[in-house]
């Protein structure tokens, strides 16, 4: 067809410009290392349409990233799609994702997909973990422990959920795209549960503690099954189910490890440096802009402490964390040996903060670390949610009406005698 070679998502159309070195670019992204099924196993081609659509949307997702949507900017190149398109492209994802479809394109969409996709990467850093489901996590506002979580990767069923008040009285809910690609342990996924300590807002002191521990699922993980089991790492759900049989025996029978076990399978790894490197800075940091963006909502009081519990996830590609929720009052049940360990630990340390510190600034607080101290803040008055601009209304000139002059004629009179 020319000098436009046509090709499918499941050939390998190159890893290079061409007259470019090769191996300096990427293999495609719609190129697959799975061998080409036959044609008898396939549906009928996606059509081009579907991918120009899809690259419609990333060029306007890149554009919004600059703000070139902004009213009256000209720089809005590419058109958003209407609600119409819309559905299409999601209907060509959805027929592409659950059935065996060949992507047959030319090549130069291939290569306008590539060079998108890495924009898209240098701008949006959790694109790699993403995945290709489409899942999101969809959580009620006010509820804890897992109670009416669900996954879901139809728009259809999430908006019927969130419609219908089922678990959800006040109707908030918290909807969040799901981590597909999480870092696994022996196919098993995990979270980490982070203690961290506020002792004031203003000037805002967060305390790290420098132990924490994992919870993993009693399954393997698979994006094929959207089981609560599989996919929520709580031990308040977990603790219903009984471990999988195809599980790896190297798991703990009680699916926790405390922080020093995993930092010991991270050297097992060749990755041993990671946790103090990046898994741990990375988590503190999380938790100092979170605070501090947060800030100016948080209602508080002097002379008052809050312990809090996030939970973070880690990238397979990067290992870098990933903060998923805070919790406010955690549970220090001793649900295993891991937490009658760690719970009963962090809950002496908080009181070696709290109280002994205020008499002696050189106690010993435990495992706890000061990870953020502020400047005092002055804080202006708080004037309340409702406002207003006040002010006088600038009175109108009057008009300057025109001078009339009127000049009276002269008359003579003359009397006869």
């Amino acid at each position: 067809r020319g000098a436009e070679e046509e090709i499918s998502s499941t050939g390998q159309p190159g890893s290079s410009r061409p007259g470019s070195k090769q191996g300096s670019r990427p293999p495609s992204r719609l190129a697959s290392s799975q061998p080409r099924p036959s044609f008898s196993q396939l549906h009928p081609p996606v059509p081009e349409e579907a991918i120009e659509l899809a690259l419609r949307a990333c060029e306007a997702y890149l554009c919004c990233s600059e703000h070139d949507d902004i009213e009256g900017s000209q720089l809005m190149e590419t058109p958003k799609l209407t609600d119409t398109e819309w559905k299409t492209l999601l209907h060509y994802f959805h027929t592409a994702r659950d059935k065996n479809c060949l992507f047959v394109c030319r090549y130069h969409l291939v290569m306008r997909a590539n060079d998108i996709l890495e924009e898209m990467e240098s701008r949006f850093p959790q694109l790699h973990m993403d995945g290709t489901h489409n899942i999101w996590i969809v959580k009620p506002g006010a509820m804890s422990r897992g109670r009416g979580v669900v996954c879901m990767s139809q728009l259809s069923d999430i908006l019927e959920l969130v419609n219908s008040h089922v678990h959800c009285t006040e109707g908030k809910w918290v909807i969040q795209k799901y981590i597909e690609r999480p870092l696994l342990i022996h196919f098993t996924k995990f979270d980490i549960r982070q203690w961290f300590l506020v002792t004031d807002w203003n000037p805002l002191t967060m305390w790290m503690y420098k132990d924490c521990y994992l919870r993993f699922s009693t399954q393997e993980y698979s994006l094929d099954d959207l089981d609560q089991k599989i996919h929520l790492c709580n031990n308040s759900i977990q603790k219903h189910y009984e471990n999988s049989s195809t599980r790896s025996d190297q798991l703990p029978r009680d699916n926790m490890w405390d922080s020093d076990t995993f930092q010991e399978h991270l050297r097992s790894l060749g990755a041993g440096d990671k946790w103090d490197s990046e898994i741990y800075p990375g988590m503190k940091q999380a938790l100092v802009h979170v605070l501090q963006v947060t800030q100016d909502a948080i209602e508080y009081r002097k002379n008052s402490f809050e312990l809090y519990g996030a939970d973070f996830m880690i990238s397979e590609r990067d290992l870098k964390p990933w903060l998923i929720e805070i919790n406010c009052s955690p549970t220090m049940e001793s649900s295993t040996s891991v937490t009658t360990r760690l719970c009963r630990k962090v809950m002496q340390d908080t009181i070696k903060v709290v109280v002994d510190r205020r008499e002696d600034k050189d106690c010993d607080i435990g495992r706890f670390e000061l990870a953020y101290k502020q400047a005092k803040l002055d804080v202006p008055a708080y004037v309340g949610v409702q406002l207003c601009v006040s002010g006088s209304a600038i009175p109108k000139p009057r008009e300057q009406r025109p001078t009339v002059s009127v000049t009276a004629p002269i008359v003579k009179l003359s009397y006869r005698s």
